[in-house]
């Protein structure tokens, strides 16, 4: 299959929430690791993210499908910001089940 043509709906959608649901839990990851400024880090995840995506799409020929590109700057760089946000507001020393 060509990965520049254009791909069935349900592809699309399946990679576009994977896609997201990955981005947060890189920018959950960030945020944890981080010392300080965890919203800062998760972010920074973001705009590599959205960097990489808008390389991608300036550097797409015409013809090519750029929906994932879209997507990474549309829904997946700031799923890594909330990401983030999600993972401060969770107490670090939170234990389920108890």
């Amino acid at each position: 299959r060509d990965p520049h043509a254009r791909q069935p709906l349900g592809f699309v959608i399946a990679s576009v929430i994977y896609g997201m649901v990955f981005a947060a839990l890189g920018g959950m990851v960030a945020a944890r690791l981080a010392r300080s400024r965890a919203l800062l880090h998760a972010g920074s995840v973001a705009v590599i993210l959205a960097l990489g995506a808008g390389v991608s799409l300036v550097a797409s020929p015409a013809a090519d499908a750029t929906w994932s590109q879209w997507a990474a700057l549309a829904l997946m760089a700031p799923s890594a910001w909330v990401g983030g946000y999600i993972a401060t507001r969770v107490p670090r020393n939170a234990q389920s089940g108890d």
